[in-house]
């Protein structure tokens, strides 16, 4: 596995990184790498919040219930993501506890960081708590 991680650090530098260290398609890399728009979606989503369930993804996201749930689900079964149930939702968030988390947030770190403000807006345009008068939009 760790060969496989090796070969997406390369992957990135190679085609998505140019000599400025900036990232050049920052809206189409992890999909290309993950080689799943939805998977790459919740990806970004579960970064962003740090905590999701479902229907904040379909939101944000435009996807049906069942594409969202599928990649949740296989990702929980392959020990990416874990979940909790708080009433009757069900929510996720990465698993600590998993060696390939560390690798995988900072892929999705540089697709993150080099999205624009505006672009973080429009995609994740569920708030999880109330802003503070005269705070920043997002971090």
């Amino acid at each position: 596995m760790l060969t496989y991680i090796h070969k997406i650090f390369t992957t990135i530098s190679n085609f998505f990184i140019d000599k400025s260290n900036k990232v050049t398609d920052t809206s189409s890399m992890l999909d290309k790498l993950f080689g799943n728009k939805t998977l790459a979606m919740i990806f970004l989503n579960l970064f962003h919040y740090g905590e999701v369930y479902s229907g904040l993804i379909e939101k944000n996201t435009g996807k049906g219930s069942r594409a969202v749930l599928n990649q949740l689900s296989k990702m929980e079964e392959a020990g990416i993501f874990v979940s909790r149930e708080v009433g009757r939702t069900r929510l996720y968030q990465f698993n600590r506890k998993s060696s390939f988390i560390k690798p995988l947030k900072e892929i999705i770190n540089i697709t993150y960081s080099n999205m624009s403000i505006k672009m973080k807006e429009e995609m994740f345009k569920e708030r999880m708590r109330p802003r503070a008068k005269g705070k920043e939009v997002i971090k």
